[in-house]
Formats: structure tokens, C-alpha cells, sequence
């Protein structure tokens, strides 16, 4: 793994941030001027530091919360998100995402299917869900859709007891997107191997073009010049158990969504959060709950409580 292993998502950032400021081959785009690296990879070796606690960047645990359940929704309708982030309107057509990784992961069961291929394999190199079809590139030749995915793939390997990730992008907004995306992403590894009743493994993020966008240089410049050291001391999240029953795993996941969608709707969610137990997905449910004044819901993660903390400041 050499230099580019980082033991949470703060250090990996930050080495990011470093890269294209320092390095960065400046160029234009469609939607304006950036600096970009190509090929850029690294891996984090702890996936339970993986929310962003950079105070300049100011991460929110809402929206990481809510697009995270978003992707387990299975749907492309943005009706849910833009209830945390109003904008993402304009990257729907008809209130439907084109490139919705939850309707891309639901397109051939790929979740259930990879789940069943490492159950049946161990060992298989093939548990992968893809997120690029063969028809997205002629719809970026016609430039027909405001939203193509970013993302290509996930490929899910268990080796030596763990379940590693390694996510594959075209392309990854390094101050917007990589943040929530490596949040998003690794809390769906802990997910799949808490199915799979295994450790969790390390993260690698690899991205074909890693760039920023000018007017973000500033803040990401910014950025840098925060200390990290004191930020996950003390703040790593525990483990929590699930059940292993694969079906019980399932409704857990719909629970969730129905609780979220409870909040969201002026009701409260709170019957069906407690069922989740003390878990991860208690804890993304309780992020969305804030966004519509129950402050008073537990968040057991100390990661995302400080995120709270930061977000006030």
C-alpha cells in the first residue's frame, strides 16, 4: 500500500487536497475551470473514521445520512434528497436521476446477488456492482442527460477474514463529492459484512480524474491548514453487531427507510429507529431525524456527533 494509506478519511482528504493544489494540471471543463490529477489512489486501512471532520469543509452529517439511505432505497426519484439538499433538483430530469447509484445497484438485484456470490465463494473475484453501463457512453456523446454516473464500479473482495472495498471513478469532485462518497460507500462495505458475519477490511478509493473546481482553491488551500491530529482521538466509532439472519438484515434496511421517511414527513420515526438496535443505520436515521427538529435523538457514533459539533461553529 506504500505511502498512500491513511488510518482515517481526514488524512486521506487532506493528501488529496495537497495533490491537485500542488500538483494539479489546470484545464477547463464543462461547468468551469479546474485543477486535476489523473489516477489517483489511495486506501484507508480503518473504515470506521470515514466522516469528514475538516471544520473548514464542515461536512454534513444530514445529507451524508440521507444520501447514504438514498443509495439503499433502490430508487432514482430524488423526491427524498432534495428534502436535505434543494439543489440536487438540478441535476434530476422529471424528478428522476438518471445516474442514481440506488437504481443502478437495484437493476438486476446486484446488492442480494453479490451478497449470495460470497456467501456461496469466499474467495471470488467477481462480487462487483457496476454503476457504468455500455449505453452511458452514447449518452455522453449526446449529452442528453444532466447526470451520468461518477462512479464505475464497487468491487467487494474478502481476504483473510475481512471484507475490503475498492471503488473505481471516472471522474470525483474532490471538495463536493469525495467526502460523502467515501462516507456513502464504506458505511455500504460495513453493511454487506455485517451480512456476511465478517471483519472489516480497508477502503481503496481510485479515481480517474481527482480535481477541483476554482472556486473551491481557496477554501481546499484553506483547508489545509488545519491540524488533524486531535480530530479522532477518542472518535472512533464502536462496532455493533447485527443479526446474521440475511432476511432479518433486509428488513432492517427498510425499517430504516420507513423511519426516514416518517421524519421527513411531519411524523415521527422513533418506533421503527429503536427497533434497529444501537447500529449504524440507528445513527443515519437519527442524522436525517435533526434535519427536522428531533435534535433529541441519540447518535451513538462519536464521529458523526462531532460532525454536529463542527457544523454549529
Amino acid at each position: 500500500m506504500g505511502n498512500n494509506a491513511y488510518s482515517n478519511i481526514d488524512e486521506l482528504w487532506l493528501n488529496v487536497v495537497h495533490n491537485i493544489i500542488a500538483t494539479g494540471r489546470e484545464m477547463p471543463s464543462r461547468v468551469g475551470q479546474i485543477k486535476e490529477v489523473t489516477g489517483y489512489s489511495a486506501t484507508l486501512l480503518n473504515i470506521e473514521s470515514t466522516f469528514l471532520l475538516n471544520p473548514r469543509r464542515k461536512l454534513s452529517p444530514m445529507y451524508a445520512a440521507a444520501e447514504t439511505l438514498w443509495y439503499l432505497s433502490g430508487t432514482g426519484k430524488i423526491e427524498m434528497l432534495i428534502a436535505y439538499a434543494p439543489q440536487y433538483v438540478n441535476f434530476a430530469e422529471d424528478g428522476v436521476a438518471f445516474g442514481a447509484y440506488g437504481a443502478r445497484i437495484k437493476q438486476f438485484n446486484q446488492l442480494s446477488l453479490l451478497i449470495d456470490v460470497l456467501h456461496k465463494n469466499p474467495n471470488s473475484r467477481q462480487a462487483l456492482i457496476s454503476f457504468w453501463q455500455g449505453s452511458d457512453l452514447e449518452h455522453a456523446y449526446l449529452a442528453d442527460h444532466k447526470d451520468l454516473p461518477c462512479t464505475m464500479s464497487l468491487q467487494f473482495l474478502i481476504r483473510n477474514g475481512a471484507l475490503h472495498l475498492i471503488a473505481t471513478m471516472r471522474s470525483n469532485d474532490a471538495w463536493l463529492g469525495t467526502p460523502y462518497d467515501i462516507f456513502a460507500f464504506t458505511c455500504l462495505q460495513r453493511l454487506i459484512a455485517d451480512a456476511l458475519n465478517v471483519k472489516y477490511g480497508t477502503y481503496t478509493h481510485q479515481v480517474g480524474s481527482m480535481h477541483l473546481y476554482e472556486k473551491n482553491w481557496q477554501a481546499a488551500k484553506e483547508s489545509l491548514l488545519v491540524p488533524i491530529g486531535r480530530q479522532y482521538r477518542a472518535n472512533i466509532d464502536l462496532r455493533h453487531d447485527w443479526p446474521r439472519d440475511i432476511g432479518v438484515w433486509r428488513s432492517q434496511i427498510q425499517t430504516a427507510l420507513c423511519a426516514e421517511g416518517r421524519y421527513r414527513n411531519g411524523l415521527n420515526g422513533i418506533a421503527e429507529q429503536r427497533s434497529l438496535g444501537e447500529g449504524m443505520l440507528y445513527d443515519l436515521v437519527s442524522c436525517c431525524a435533526r434535519k427536522f427538529g428531533h435534535d433529541e435523538n441519540v447518535i451513538f457514533s462519536p464521529v458523526l456527533r462531532k460532525g454536529f459539533e463542527n457544523a454549529k461553529k
